[in-house]
């Protein structure tokens, strides 16, 4: 393609609008692997030139791979390409190592610490629990392909927590518990937020500079309604995503 032309000469041309033409190009790049994970896009003053479009319809182009996941942006650093694997798909209940295995990546877990604990502030609140109640706090960095993606730190009423201590901290808490419990998880309560994480959490994810943390504040309730766990987690921004699907 030369610069200039949105479409090689031996392309049929569409009636599609300029900022819909680019977007195709370069989501194009993007999944067929000619622009590799982390790799920059050129600017919007780039594109533009190179593609013969205005600054404005290249800017509506790279804003669409943003909404798409396609891309993520970094205030005064540019905009990348993004790792597609590794995302939430909202609407069932599910564990992080479910998630992985069905977005096609291998999931694994190293456990930082297992502690009883006196439950205090929001763990108690989050938990139900009377301040000052006993409880399991567990603290795992979380992998994708062997890649950190997540410190995770979950709570767990006392009974629950007793059992799984003994059991292989590595493994995915959620199929422990159901096969080994017969604990059937009900539903859970979600929220999201964006922040820049604190020294603790940047460490355990080898964050580098600029990239903010997705927290995960989820209370996980079985099927009676009770709380089974409470996980407040930290995820890379650029290794993991959440998609929701939303129907009328």
């Amino acid at each position: 393609m030369m610069p200039g032309e949105l479409f090689p000469k031996a392309q049929p041309q569409t009636h599609a609008p300029l900022y819909w033409r680019l977007l195709e190009v370069l989501r194009q790049k993007i999944v067929s692997g000619e622009m590799s994970v982390g790799q920059a896009l050129p600017a919007e003053t780039e594109l533009a030139q190179q593609y013969g479009v205005s600054r404005i319809t290249a800017r509506r182009a790279v804003l669409e791979l943003v909404q798409e996941g396609l891309v993520v942006r970094y205030q005064g650093r540019g905009t990348f390409v993004r790792d597609q694997r590794a995302e939430e798909h909202s609407g069932r209940l599910t564990g992080f190592s479910e998630e992985m295995i069905a977005s096609g990546r291998k999931p694994g877990a190293k456990l930082i610490s297992a502690e009883r604990l006196a439950m205090e502030g929001v763990a108690a609140e989050r938990m139900r629990a009377a301040s000052g109640s006993l409880g399991w706090r567990i603290i795992r960095q979380r992998f994708a392909d062997e890649q950190v993606v997540a410190y995770e730190v979950t709570w767990w009423p006392l009974l629950i927590g007793d059992w799984l201590v003994r059991q292989d901290l590595t493994g995915a808490f959620h199929q422990m518990i159901e096969q080994g419990l017969r604990i059937h998880l009900g539903k859970a309560v979600e929220t999201i937020t964006a922040r820049a994480g604190n020294r603790t959490e940047r460490a355990y994810l080898d964050l580098p500079t600029g990239v903010p943390v997705l927290y995960v504040d989820r209370v996980t309730l079985d099927d009676r309604g009770e709380v089974n766990h409470w996980g407040a987690s930290a995820y890379r921004a650029d290794q993991y995503s959440y998609r929701v699907v939303l129907h009328r």
